[in-house]
């Protein structure tokens, strides 16, 4: 089995080490007075779950079957001569 060494967990670690540091306690952390009040909510979910349904798609799709089924019953009910 190949594993590429770019998604070893050792090569994740090392791409990220000079970037990302470590947080520490939140009590340690120099605020801002400006901001020491301020409290801020996560964003509020806009889309619903799932994947979302075409409106145009399903209404262009029942008219089409719509016409389809309404040409076959005309053609039925006409003689076999004065077909369209």
């Amino acid at each position: 089995m190949h594993i590429a060494l770019t998604i070893t967990h050792e090569a994740f670690k090392e791409t990220y080490a000079a970037t990302v540091y470590p947080l520490g306690n939140p009590s340690t952390w120099e605020v801002p007075d400006e901001l020491q009040g301020m409290h801020v909510d996560p964003p509020s979910p806009k889309n619903p779950t799932g994947r979302p349904e075409n409106y145009k798609n399903t209404v262009t799709r029942r008219e089409s079957h719509q016409e389809k089924m309404f040409k076959m019953r005309k053609i039925r009910t006409q003689p076999p001569n004065m077909q369209i």
